[in-house]
């Protein structure tokens, strides 16, 4: 396809980063006005129950951390994303071993394993593939390895990010069915957001500070492929490199 195979890649990529981006920022600005509901007054509607506040004060936060060159810079963002997600799990675990399963009403467990072969299981799908999305970032993180740069180090990192989605995506999926059963919505944060204990709390704040360390990882892709598409149309270097 010559030159035009790299414009459409790097537009998909560019235009779908964008797009998970505004999710992100959709899902950070409801879970942080839910929490300032549940503390003020019922009925209450001021700044703090708005959610464009909550979008401008997110944008200035990960700003900085999305002007880096390099993914090997974000290498504290890192430790952090992981560490509050091990939070974000332990909450869902703690409130099912101390709570018990309060917000599941359903008698019969074996149905959560029952595949019904309709839409909703291609829509699973869909959500599976785009959430091992982390590909876009694959050579950007072989390029960051320095001088342990190689393919059998490039195929570790991979397994690695695959196992450890992998468990991350399961432990999530069954500590949720368990704790709210067929009251579960589609979206987990919606059944989170309608508790007042502890746990949910915690887990709604973490949740936010994973969406929030999600940001630069994804953006640095897009940005890179808006580059690409510059480059391609003045100097044409993508083209004389391939």
């Amino acid at each position: 396809m010559g030159s035009f195979a790299i414009y459409l890649l790097s537009l998909i990529i560019t235009l779908t980063g964008f797009g998970i981006m505004m999710v992100y920022f959709i899902v950070f600005s409801q879970i942080a006005v839910s929490l300032a509901k549940a503390e003020l007054a019922e009925g209450t509607e001021n700044l703090l129950t708005e959610r464009w506040i909550y979008v401008l004060i997110l944008a200035a936060l990960v700003s900085l951390f999305c002007l880096m060159k390099r993914l090997a810079e974000m290498k504290g963002i890192t430790v952090m994303l992981f560490l509050t997600i091990a939070i974000f799990i332990l909450g869902f675990i703690a409130q099912l071993c101390t709570e018990g399963m309060i917000e599941n009403h359903d008698e019969d467990y074996g149905q959560y394993y029952d595949i019904d072969f309709d839409m909703n299981l291609v829509t699973g799908l869909n959500i599976i593939i785009s959430a091992y999305g982390f590909h876009t970032n694959l050579y950007p993180t072989y390029n960051s390895m320095g001088e342990n740069k190689s393919a059998a180090n490039g195929n570790k990192a991979t397994a690695i990010g695959s196992s450890l989605s992998m468990t991350i995506y399961i432990s999530l999926g069954i500590l949720s069915i368990y704790t709210f059963g067929e009251e579960l919505t589609t979206d987990v944060m919606d059944s989170i957001n309608k508790e007042s204990n502890g746990y949910s709390y915690i887990i709604r704040i973490a949740f936010m500070i994973v969406l929030a360390l999600h940001i630069p990882f994804v953006f640095f892709p897009s940005k890179e492929s808006l580059l690409i598409i510059v480059d391609e149309a003045m100097n044409k270097s993508m083209s004389k490199d391939l």
